[in-house]
C-alpha cells in the first residue's frame, strides 16, 4: 500500500502497490497474508477483516498481519484516518483470528467519522476465534461517546452478543491517548465488554497511556446526559477470564469528567476472573476541579471481579484512593487480594471515605487479603471542619457497611494528620449497629508523622490502639508516632556487564518517548547509575526498567525481564 500507488497494480511489492483501504477491503484473504502500508504515508479508510474476506476465519498459528512496512529504519509510521464511523474500527478485527496489527499510527481527527475503537476486536458468532495481537502502535482520538453516547476506546475488545468468545488477546507497547492534550475528550486506552466471561487470556504489557480525559457531556443522548463509567478509563479488563497486566504507565486521564457517581480509573476490572495486575504505574487520575465524587483512584477491582491479585504496583497522587476494592454485593465479587503494593500521596480529594487503599463492600460477605502493602500520605489539607473535601487522609478506608472475611496483614501505612489534628490508619466508621466483619487485622505497622491517634470502628471512635484492639478483638498491631521507615525499599538484581548494558539501552530508549512523562527522568537515573556498576532498585525504578525492557521487545531484553521479575516476584 502507498499514497501513490495504483489499485489496478497487483499490489504484491513495493514497485506495484495498491492505492486504497476500500481495496484492501473487498480482496480475499488467508493466514499468512500481509497488508503492509508505507511508512509516513497517510490514509483514508476502515480496514475491515471479516468471514467474508478472509474465509479462513483465520489461524492463530500462521498470522495475518496489517502493518507499516519501513523504507528506511526507524521511518515515521503510516497513518489511517477513518473514513466513516459507528460500531467499527480504523482497523476492524471482526468474527476472525490470527491477526497481528503492528507498528500503525491510527488516528481520528474527525467527530462525525468516529469509529467504536482505533483497533476494534470483536466476535458476535458462536464460533471462538483468537490469537489477536495489537503492538507498537499509535492510537488516539477515540471520543464515540461524545460522537454517540456510547462509549469506545482506542483498543475496543467485544465478546457480546456473540457466544464463541475471543481468546488470547495481546496489547502491547502501545502508545494510547488523546489527541488534544490533558483535555482531550478521549474515551478509554482499552476496553470493551464480554458475554458474561468470554474474553479468554487477554494481556495488556508495556503499554503507555495518556490525556484519556473522558467526556464531561453526551449530547448525542441528551443536553444534561453526564459521562458515566468508564469513560475516563486507561486500561480495562470487562468480560474477561484469565488475564495479565504488567508493565504498563498510565497519568494523567479522567481531566473532563465531572460525574459524581462513579469515575475513571487508572486500571479497572469488572466482570473478570483471575486477572493479575503487576508492575503497573498510575498517577494523576484526576478531574480538572475539585468535585465530590466516586473512584478517581490508581487501580480498582470493581463489581463482579474475583480470584484477582494486584500486586508490586505503584499508585501515586491520584484524586482519590491508590488501590480500591469495589463490590456491589453480588456473591461473584470474591478472593480478592491486593499485597506488596506501594501507594504514594494520593487522596488529592481529602476525601475521608477514601484512604490510600480504599474496601468498599456493601454486602456479600467475600474473603479479601490486603496484606504487606505500603502506603504513604504526607499532604497538608485545607478544608473547612464537618465538609467533605479537603479534609483528609487515611491508611485504609472501610466506606460500605458490608462485611467480609480474609486477612489485612503486615501492612506498613504512614500518614498525616487531617484537619482536626488526627492522623487515622484505619476508617471503618459505619451506620450500621453491630457492624463486626470477621476479616483478620494484625501485625500491622501504623505511624503518625504528626497529631493524634484516631480509629473508627462501627460507630465508635478509639484515642489509643489498645482499647481499639480490645473491644474489637484484633490485633496485635502497632501504632506509634514518628516518620516511619523509608518507603522506597530496594530489590538486589545481581545484574552484570552484559545485563546493565542490555537494560541502560533499554532505558535510554524510552527517554524519548512522547508521553514519557515523569518517568523519563527516573529511567535516566537508573541508567547512569547501571552504566556505573550493579545497583540495587526501588519498585518504581523496577517498573520504568520492565517497561523499557519490554519496549525493546528483543531475545536478550526479554530473557533479562523473566529472570529479574522472577527475582522480584520471591520478595
Amino acid at each position: 500500500m502507498s499514497a501513490a500507488g495504483n489499485d489496478a497494480n497487483d499490489g504484491r511489492s513495493e514497485a506495484t502497490p495498491w492505492k486504497t483501504i476500500g481495496k484492501v477491503n473487498s480482496s480475499f484473504w488467508a493466514p499468512g497474508d500481509r497488508i503492509r502500508f508505507r511508512a509516513g504515508d497517510k490514509f483514508d479508510g476502515n480496514v475491515w477483516l471479516h468471514p467474508g474476506n478472509l474465509p479462513s476465519r483465520g489461524d492463530q498459528n500462521n498470522r495475518m498481519i496489517v502493518e507499516t512496512y519501513f523504507t528506511v529504519i526507524g521511518g515515521p509510521l503510516a497513518e489511517i484516518n477513518p473514513t466513516f464511523g459507528g460500531e467499527t474500527g480504523m482497523v476492524h478485527v471482526d468474527r476472525v483470528g490470527g491477526v497481528t496489527v503492528q507498528n500503525l499510527k491510527l488516528t481520528a481527527p474527525d467527530i462525525t467519522k468516529m469509529p467504536r475503537g482505533g483497533v476494534l476486536i470483536n466476535n458476535n458468532s458462536a464460533q471462538r476465534v483468537g490469537g489477536i495481537t495489537v503492538q507498537r502502535c499509535d492510537i488516539s482520538g477515540i471520543r464515540h461517546g461524545e460522537a454517540t453516547g456510547y462509549f469506545g476506546g482506542e483498543v475496543f475488545v467485544e465478546g457480546y452478543p456473540g457466544t464463541g468468545g475471543i481468546e488470547n488477546v495481546l496489547i502491547q507497547n502501545n502508545n494510547l491517548h488523546g489527541r488534544d492534550g490533558l483535555t482531550s475528550r478521549d474515551d478509554l486506552g482499552t476496553g470493551g465488554f464480554g458475554n458474561g466471561r468470554n474474553v479468554f487470556n487477554m494481556v495488556h504489557r508495556g503499554n503507555l497511556c495518556y490525556h484519556i480525559g473522558g467526556s464531561s457531556m453526551l449530547p448525542a443522548i441528551s443536553p444534561t446526559q453526564q459521562g458515566y463509567p468508564p469513560m475516563g478509563d486507561g486500561l480495562d479488563f470487562n468480560g474477561v477470564q484469565g488475564g495479565l497486566s504488567e508493565f504498563n504507565i498510565i497519568h494523567d486521564n479522567a481531566w473532563n469528567y465531572t460525574n459524581p457517581g462513579g469515575g475513571p480509573c487508572a486500571i479497572l476490572t469488572a466482570n473478570a476472573a483471575n486477572v493479575t495486575v503487576q508492575f503497573n504505574e498510575g498517577y494523576n487520575i484526576q478531574p480538572a476541579n475539585p468535585i465530590q465524587a466516586a473512584d478517581f483512584v490508581g487501580l480498582d477491582l470493581d463489581n463482579s471481579t474475583e480470584n484477582s491479585v494486584v500486586q508490586f504496583n505503584y499508585m501515586h497522587d491520584n484524586y482519590n484512593s491508590g488501590i480500591m476494592l469495589f463490590s456491589n454485593g453480588a456473591a461473584d465479587w470474591n478472593n480478592n487480594t491486593l499485597r506488596k503494593n506501594l501507594c504514594v500521596n494520593n487522596c488529592k480529594s481529602g476525601q475521608y471515605g477514601f484512604g490510600e487503599i480504599t474496601i468498599g463492600i456493601p454486602g456479600g460477605n467475600p474473603t479479601i487479603h490486603v496484606d504487606d502493602n505500603v502506603t504513604y500520605n504526607d499532604r497538608i489539607y485545607h478544608g473547612q471542619p464537618y465538609q467533605n473535601l479537603d479534609q483528609g487522609s487515611p491508611g485504609i478506608s472501610m466506606n460500605a457497611e458490608g462485611t467480609f472475611g480474609g486477612t489485612i496483614q503486615r501492612n506498613t501505612n504512614i500518614m498525616s494528620q487531617d484537619i482536626y489534628g488526627l492522623w487515622s490508619p484505619l476508617n471503618a466508621r459505619k451506620n450500621t449497629s453491630g457492624w463486626n466483619p470477621s476479616v483478620t487485622i494484625s501485625d500491622n505497622q501504623w505511624l503518625g508523622r504528626n497529631g493524634g491517634f484516631a480509629l473508627w470502628w462501627g460507630q465508635m471512635m478509639y484515642n489509643d490502639l489498645g482499647s481499639w484492639q480490645a473491644a474489637s478483638g484484633r490485633g496485635p498491631n502497632i501504632a506509634v508516632a514518628g516518620a516511619g521507615p523509608n518507603v522506597f525499599v530496594t530489590y538486589q538484581l545481581a545484574l552484570s556487564s552484559a545485563d546493565r548494558t542490555v537494560a541502560a539501552n533499554a532505558l535510554a530508549a524510552i527517554t524519548t518517548i512522547s508521553g514519557i512523562d515523569i518517568v523519563e527522568p527516573r529511567a535516566s537515573a537508573l541508567r547512569t547509575r547501571l552504566l556505573a556498576g550493579d545497583s540495587p532498585v526501588t519498585l518504581p525504578e523496577f517498573i520504568a526498567l520492565g517497561f523499557a525492557l519490554t519496549r525493546m521487545d528483543t531475545a536478550a531484553s526479554n530473557a533479562l525481564l523473566v529472570r529479574i521479575k522472577a527475582i522480584v516476584l520471591a520478595v
